[in-house]
């Protein structure tokens, strides 16, 4: 019986190869052929599913047998598989089709509505006679508004467009050519059949004879498919341009062709779509438009001079973390930010390069007084916030965006996250932002001009403490540093004093309210929740100590206490918050004191700006005299004598030189363009005072030695009149000015000027002008001129001021810089420094040794810094630094702040200075 089976695979090659052999005649008659077009299509889709359907449905007898009969390994699908595979082939169909014609329907609807705004927006322009628009002119407009409106317009222009040409091409190529379909699709059929034959011959199944009909109905039920082949046909030329080659025939060809070419555009229009949304999300990249999510981060709002000094000291902080990150949010460009960084970072002198040391900066560019630009940058997960003032912006309404600012951050917080320190401009502006703040206390306010002023103010009168300063406020060195030691509980301020090796003890923060006292009186006694204030390099760098060092309080060497005497100041240029330094100026000094500004303002103007637009009261001095003068800082004839003028602008009748003031203080000039220039005004006018000083010095030396000449007890004034006889006298000035008509502004100080250059020719040292009315004595001169103090912007001419000789400057913007990354990085910092550079409270003071030791006594001189410390404390004195005599302030910065070796004994000589915080 099984010899009598014809072999099963040359029956469906037979079956198969007659199935080819007459597509035509079956195209022609039933159309089977046509329907099996889809099979090719979805051919991987449907073998995978018809796998693991026919697992799970039961198999038949007549599969089983031939699984056991048949030699050959490939399969050959039996009835039930065929008819899912029909079935799963008929329902893609349905999709698809259903597919095309939702995608159609939406188009359609789509077209009909733009189509109704065109032709009632023609209708409008057509009523109107002038300006009328063509209905090009709508179209475009239309376009122009999807394509900039919209991101998703080229996509869906492109999608529709590769639809069209798919639906079009396919109904070309089934148009022009339906014999190669219909061919094809039945030599599917017939080789579908031919399997389904010998698959049943070989079963041997009852009833299993012919399946002609089922063979014929699946290729009638696919006969719908003709298109779906003809849409992959036409998908498979769009997608690849060298697929047409096969094609044959003139039309064919050329459909074929037609297909290709909108394929080739459609391809290209889809790489310029990539293309244009990869450099989009570049650009945002490029531009700081993409979102932060970090933690624990520094923020930084806004940009100016400031900021890279900022970014610098908040680097040193981290270093001992492993670095951090820092996130800046301003409206600069995020490129212009990322150069001005990595130039600073590159720099070739050390001195001014700035090493990040692990901390990573991340730029953003955007509108900080904008809630969502806060969100941005992780605004409620950053560990403290800066919010810097906008530069080049009034004082008033840069304080009224701070403001703004905050409330914009609290809205985002809510209450919650990080505390803020904000820079503002004016002192009266300070208590704006204490009421948005309320009751968080989440603020903490740094007002830049007023910190700038009482630096100036202190370096001044202090020469070198700015040195000292930015020992203190720096993270690059010792830093204030505040812990709590229960081995010092119950101890007192006094014994703790020489109780650290490594750092210095200056105040506490009580436990119970969280206040700092600076320098608190020495029998305190520390509490439990009591932390101690030290000077120290690091917070891991230093411990107590087992006390055993012996507090020898000894006898403090007493000296008599110099009565302070009346200062004369010199203000150079001129600042918005003049009349702040004026009012902190008049307490520091005693009665009678004379302070000069000298300046281009003129004299009747001066008292509207002291009152800044009637924002502030007039000035009124308890202890200083106020003397104007007119002239430029940077002009030396002006600088060689300043004539005292009345408020109408007239002269006095006082005179005075350079050399005879006790501090000079040279402003950055406020209407500079930049920080070089206004840097490059004030290196000019330091080199020019310290010049003029210097000459005027030497020339009163000769006087003073012709003066010694007469002898001693001889009239000092008839001796003066004999020696500068040649000088102008008050009363020349006046004679001048009465003959003078002219009534400018500025004519006083040309006035002087022309006078000195008449009077130059009987003066054996033109530069000098002496007022020979007041009482000029040997003892009345100078030891030495005092060194004037510049204020300098930009730390890079630091460098300058040391190649060109100048000792006193004062790095402004530097030291608020410091100030501000200090607050941040422990809020208490800003009412330590608010003490120390306040005349309130504790203030560094500079003492000769020599008020503490008696340097005469050669066993007295051998001291060690800490027996220096004990002794100060009985004064109620913190000593926290020291500078030798020999010793240049940039020689001595380890010194100055938290020295070492504290018990080691030094040879203290008279000149050598100890370095205090006092009351007094």
């Amino acid at each position: 019986m099984a010899q009598d089976v014809p072999d099963a695979d040359h029956l469906a090659e037979d079956v198969g190869g007659g199935g080819a052999g007459d597509g035509d005649g079956a195209g022609d008659g039933d159309g089977a052929g046509a329907g099996l077009m889809l099979s090719s299509a979805v051919a991987s889709l449907s073998s995978a599913i018809t796998s693991i359907a026919s697992s799970i449905l039961p198999p038949s007898s007549s599969s089983s047998s031939s699984s056991s009969s048949s030699s050959s390994s490939e399969h050959i699908p039996n009835l039930h598989e065929l008819q899912l595979q029909r079935h799963l082939e008929h329902w893609t169909s349905l999709f698809l089709y259903g597919l095309v014609a939702a995608l159609a329907i939406v188009w359609a609807a789509f077209l009909l509505s733009e189509l109704r705004l065109i032709l009632r927006k023609r209708r409008c322009h057509y009523q109107c006679q002038e300006g009328k628009a063509t209905y090009t002119e709508i179209v475009q407009y239309r376009l122009d508004h999807y394509f900039s409106t919209s991101k998703w317009a080229k996509p869906a222009l492109l999608l529709s467009f590769t639809f069209v040409l798919i639906v079009v091409g396919a109904l070309g190529l089934a148009i022009v050519d339906p014999p190669n379909a219909a061919a094809n699709a039945n030599a599917a059929a017939a080789s579908a059949s031919a399997k389904v034959a010998a698959n049943n011959i070989r079963a041997g199944a009852d009833g299993g004879g012919d399946d002609s009909s089922s063979i014929a109905s699946n290729a009638s039920a696919l006969s719908a498919a003709y298109l779906t082949e003809a849409a992959w046909v036409a998908w498979t030329y769009v997608a690849d341009p060298g697929t047409h080659a096969d094609a044959t025939g003139t039309l064919v060809r050329f459909v074929s062709f037609l297909i290709t070419i909108g394929g080739m555009v459609i391809f290209a229009l889809m790489i310029g779509i990539i293309s244009d949304f990869i450099s989009e999300r570049v650009d945002d990249l490029k531009q700081g438009k993409s979102r932060v999510i970090e933690s624990g981060h520094t923020l930084l709002l806004g940009w100016s001079d400031k900021s890279l000094a900022i970014v610098e000291q908040i680097c040193l902080a981290n270093e001992s973390e492993g670095g951090g990150q820092i996130v800046v949010l301003a409206n600069d460009g995020k490129q212009d930010m990322e150069a001005k960084l990595l130039y600073a970072t590159e720099r070739s002198t050390s001195e001014h390069q700035i090493k990040l040391l692990g901390t990573e900066v991340i730029f953003r560019s955007g509108n900080p007084l904008m809630e969502h630009e806060l969100r941005k940058v992780s605004v409620a997960t950053a560990r403290s916030i800066i919010v810097l003032s906008p530069p080049d912006t009034d004082a008033d309404e840069a304080d009224s965006l701070i403001v703004r600012q905050v409330l914009a951050i609290k809205a985002v917080l809510n209450g919650r996250g990080p505390h803020m320190v904000v820079e503002m401009q004016d002192i009266d502006n300070k208590t704006l932002v204490e009421l948005v703040d309320g009751d968080q206390h989440k603020v903490e306010v740094v007002v830049a001009h007023d910190i700038i002023g009482r630096l100036m103010l202190q370096c001044a009168r202090e020469p070198g403490l700015a040195h000292v300063l930015e020992g203190l406020l720096g993270f690059d060195g010792d830093e204030f540093y505040i812990e709590g030691w229960s081995a010092l509980v119950g101890k007192s301020f006094f014994d703790i004093t020489c109780r650290f090796d490594d750092a210095v003890p200056i105040g506490v923060k009580r436990g119970q309210d969280d206040t700092i006292c600076i320098n608190p009186p020495n029998d305190y006694i520390i509490r439990e929740g009591d932390k101690i204030l030290c000077l120290a390099e690091d917070n891991d760098t230093y411990e107590v100590n087992d006390g055993s060092y012996s507090l020898e309080q000894g006898q403090v060497h007493t000296l008599a206490r110099r009565r302070r005497k009346e200062e004369k100041l010199l203000f150079c240029g001129w600042r918005r918050d003049m009349a702040d330094m004026i009012s902190l100026l008049d307490e520091l000094v005693v009665h009678g004191s004379e302070l000069w500004l000298f300046n281009q303002v003129p004299v009747r103007e001066r008292g509207e700006l002291l009152k800044d637009k009637d924002n502030k009261e007039e000035v009124e001095t308890k202890n200083l005299i106020i003397k104007n003068a007119i002239g430029s800082p940077i002009v030396r004839r002006n600088l060689r004598v300043l004539a005292a003028l009345d408020s109408k602008g007239l002269p006095t009748g006082r005179v005075i030189t350079l050399d005879e003031f006790d501090s000079i203080l040279i402003l950055s000039d406020a209407g500079a363009p930049d920080t070089v220039s206004s840097d490059s005004r004030s290196l000019a006018s330091l080199l020019l005072v310290q010049d003029l000083q210097q000459k005027i010095f030497v020339h009163k030396q000769k006087i003073r030695g012709k003066m010694t000449a007469y002898g001693n007890g001889g009239s000092s004034s008839i001796a003066l009149s004999k020696s500068l006889r040649h000088l102008p006298t008050p009363q020349d000035y006046n004679q001048k000015k009465a003959t003078t008509s002219n009534d400018k502004h500025g004519d006083e100080a040309e006035l002087v000027n022309e006078f000195e250059s008449s009077s130059s020719s009987s003066s054996s040292s033109p530069e000098v002008k002496i007022d020979t009315t007041s009482q000029f004595t040997v003892e009345s001169y100078r030891t030495s001129p005092c060194d004037p103090i510049g204020e300098i912007l930009d730390t890079r001419t630091r460098s300058l001021l040391q190649v060109a000789g100048c000792k006193g400057y004062v790095m402004s913007n530097h030291i608020v810089s410091m100030m501000l990354a200090s607050i941040a990085e422990d809020r208490d910092m800003n009412g330590i420094l608010g003490e120390l550079l306040s005349a309130q409270g504790s203030e560094t003071k500079f003492r000769d040794v020599s008020h503490y030791l008696d340097v005469t006594n050669e066993k007295e001189r051998m001291r060690s810094f800490w027996d220096v410390a004990v002794l100060a404390r009985q004064r109620r004195e913190v000593v926290f630094g020291y500078k030798p005599r020999a010793m240049l302030w940039t020689e001595a910065q380890q010194l100055m702040t938290n020295p070492p070796n504290k018990d080691k004994p030094l040879q203290w000589q008279e000149g050598d200075i100890v370095i205090v915080l006092a009351l007094d």
